[in-house]
């Protein structure tokens, strides 16, 4: 009988564990999940590549590549995302857009008014009013969409 008894008790045990290890990775899905996760300062939206993503202010500690997209300058706007794959692959269609497509920042509409491949070591040049940046998978290259606000 107490055997049975430990043995139900192990079990029980097993299934808090599980229950518990299955909360914290819904919690944890949901902090990383931009999309899910709508306290944020300011959105980014990309209609063509279905793309809506909050942004943080530049001070902020969810304003990270880490967790999402990260502002590197405010002002122009430069934006950085990762494509290739994974939750954090915000930027993984960015090469689909064209120069004339529309880039939203909250009410403030932009167009693609360049479009330009660099060496990840190459300086950034930031004299439009929105940069968009992000590695290009399996090369040593970055995507630099440059747009000007209309």
């Amino acid at each position: 009988m107490l055997k049975k008894g430990l043995v139900s008790l192990g079990i029980l045990f097993s299934i808090f564990f599980l229950i518990k290890d299955y909360k914290f990775f819904k919690i944890e899905e949901k902090i990383i999940t931009f999309s899910n996760y709508r306290e944020c300062n300011t959105e980014l939206v990309i209609d063509k590549i279905n793309l809506k993503e909050c942004l943080y202010n530049i001070e902020d500690e969810n304003n990270s590549l880490e967790v999402g997209l990260e502002i590197l300058y405010e002002e122009p706007l430069v934006i950085a995302g990762h494509s290739g794959t994974g939750k954090l692959a915000l930027f993984n269609r960015l090469n689909e857009l064209l120069i004339g497509d529309v880039i939203k920042v909250n009410n403030d509409i932009y167009k693609v008014v360049e479009i330009d491949e660099k060496s990840k070591t190459a300086k950034l040049r930031v004299k439009e009013d929105l940069v968009l940046v992000t590695c290009i998978v399996n090369t040593d290259k970055q995507l630099v969409l440059y747009a000007k606000l209309t």
